[in-house]
């Protein structure tokens, strides 16, 4: 129960912050009371940073490094605000449902039903990640939020409030327990909400590989690709032969056709046969496509020809498609999506123990809602409720099926010590291991995504898959700006420093700088705490290669004063003030309504 707010007990500062929250609240559209969240409290006069457990990194001398941060999100948030401002492609969360049923906490209390500001706490939740998670998209990025129908109004209108009415993409159907789970009397839910949402109105959700077998249309291949014969005589509302002066169109001309040596052409009028663009109710119309002149090439290369169709002769043509693709659908009811087969039994198979985590999704619909927002091959994807880990599987399986180069963010606390017990050991097991599916048909996708027959395409195993994988913590320092605190600030921001330019390969780290590089050796960072070494270093870098060097700079405006570094791909950049004013930015924007 939440306690009574006595305003007379109020200093005149915090009757002053009353009032200014009160102006500044919106006049329509979602409003909640958003109490104070503890987390995000701590953050003020801190830093976030993150720190490197070396003992579980994975290095499988890969070149593509996913990361897993422990802690509290909104702190892997503020400190990744440094680290990935506007570098996320896709954004994928299965938030808590908020069911009443203690299912999460918010200030350290499980929430209940009997809590009246239940909804209240969960949007202040919601709104405070959003908020700072919006700023890691790019521009196209797109956020995909798994949610069920306690919370799917209030979400709706969050989202609708932070990403814009205008950017919302869809929402997804997700049949996620075929059988249905029974409520009391109530319709029994099978189903789960995806809801997408631009960052801006560059985002587009991407089109989906089909099947040829599932096609409803005459899909047919050659040596170039997928094409559709399809009828070159045009339909529609332009399809008229003449144009409004009454001008007869340049595609309103014949095609001379002899059936016997079944010769095709537009400028040969010896052909015995001719055949102008007439539908099937005698209106004179046009060609589809292509110049006159262009049809003989065309002709001759198979790409247009003649067939008879119901007693008429008709000139067809291969209507080409890059891919066979199409706009995901609203409804998703593949067997793949059960997360009781494919989320807890495939987990408990993968950890070869029982009961390690509730409700686990299944990957492939991660898989799908990953493709949905991007298909990008080196798209970097990010899950703050990352849960048991299923985006991390999700992002190997793909990179795996199109050789893909993606990169996972995952971010999760410790609760019931689910990093100890599943995140980290499933993602281990699926970098390190080869792993035997005992009782449980794994299903095999295809190039397209189709299910392909379990008992013909069972796989006894899956795993190794390609990638590395580094391991930080959350930590929250002192942030005062004093000139030793900020000294101390920056000595401990290496792992940040390699983690925004995934440069993770140690060169040199015990002299008065540190050298690191990227997997494919294209690109050096130095980080150096004291600006008399700068020149210095510079004849450390060969010219052909990009390089940054993070100098520690005790300037409030973050400004250095060095030479310039003649005709060398270099970029230099003052720590930490730079991170202080992205964490002050965090702050400001949790609070902005």
């Amino acid at each position: 129960m939440t306690k009574k707010i006595i305003y007379e007990n109020f200093t005149k500062e915090e009757l002053i912050e009353e009032i200014y929250k009160v102006k500044c609240r919106l006049k329509y559209g979602l409003i909640w009371e958003d109490t104070k969240e503890d987390f995000v409290e701590e953050m003020r006069g801190k830093i976030a940073l993150l720190s490197e457990d070396k003992d579980r990194e994975i290095n499988k001398k890969s070149n593509l490094t996913n990361i897993l941060i422990e802690g509290d999100n909104i702190h892997a948030l503020a400190a990744l605000r440094y680290t990935h401002h506007k570098k996320i492609d896709v954004i994928y969360i299965d938030p808590p449902y908020n069911t009443g049923a203690e299912d999460w906490k918010y200030n350290n209390n499980y929430v209940n039903k009997e809590d009246t500001f239940r909804h209240s706490k969960w949007l202040s939740f919601m709104s405070h990640r959003l908020k700072i998670s919006k700023d890691l998209l790019k521009d196209d990025g797109i956020m995909c939020v798994l949610i069920d129908h306690n919370e799917l109004p209030r979400l709706w209108q969050l989202m609708d409030q932070i990403f814009e009415e205008k950017n919302y993409l869809g929402t997804v159907i997700i049949r996620n327990k075929p059988s249905g789970r029974g409520e009391g009397g109530k319709i029994a839910v099978q189903h789960e909400y995806a809801l997408f949402f631009g960052k801006s109105d560059r985002a587009i959700i991407s089109k989906f590989g089909k099947d040829i077998a599932e096609k409803s249309h005459n899909i047919l291949e050659d040596e170039k690709g997928y094409y559709e014969p399809t009828n070159l005589r045009k339909t529609g509302a332009d399809k008229e032969w003449k144009n409004k002066s009454g001008k007869i169109k340049p595609n309103y001309y014949p095609f001379y056709f002899d059936p016997k040596t079944n010769n095709l052409s537009a400028t040969n009028t010896d052909l015995p046969e001719t055949i102008y663009p007439i539908n099937d109710r005698g209106e004179k119309c046009i060609w589809r496509k292509w110049k006159k002149e262009d049809m003989e090439q065309l002709i001759h290369d198979g790409e247009v020809w003649c067939e008879k169709q119901k007693g008429h002769y008709q000139i067809k043509y291969k209507f080409r498609t890059k891919t066979l693709a199409e706009s995901p659908k609203s409804i998703w009811v593949n067997t793949k999506y059960s997360a009781t087969e494919y989320g807890t039994k495939h987990l408990e198979n993968i950890l070869d123990k029982q009961g390690q985590f509730p409700y686990p999704k299944s990957p492939f619909a991660v898989m799908d809602c990953i493709l949905a927002a991007s298909d990008k091959k080196d798209a970097i994807v990010l899950d703050f409720f990352a849960g048991s880990g299923t985006t991390g599987e999700a992002v190997l399986r793909l990179n795996e099926k199109d050789n893909g180069n993606r990169q996972f963010i995952l971010a999760t606390n410790n609760e019931n010590n689910i990093i100890d017990d599943a995140t980290y050991p499933r993602l281990s097991a699926l970098l390190k291991k080869t792993l035997k599916l005992n009782n449980f048909q794994e299903v095999e996708c295809d190039k397209t995504n189709a299910l392909l027959d379990k008992k013909t395409k069972t796989r006894e195993s899956i795993g190794p898959f390609n990638g590395n994988l580094k391991y930080f913590k959350t930590t929250l320092l002192d942030g005062n700006i004093s000139d030793k605190n900020k000294y101390d600030i920056a000595k401990k921001m290496t792992s940040l420093i390699c983690l925004k330019e995934n440069c993770f390969s140690e060169i040199i780290t015990k002299k008065p700088y540190l050298i690191f590089s990227n997997a494919d050796n294209t690109k050096k960072i130095i980080i150096l705490y004291d600006e008399d070494y700068l020149n210095d270093v510079e004849t450390l870098l060969p010219d052909d290669i990009l390089h940054k060097i993070y100098v520690f700079s005790y300037n409030t405006d973050g400004s250095i004063e060095s030479d310039s570094f003649n005709n060398k791909k270099i970029e230099v950049i003052p720590i930490p003030q730079p991170l202080f004013d992205d964490q002050n930015d965090v702050l400001r924007g949790i609070y902005e309504t």
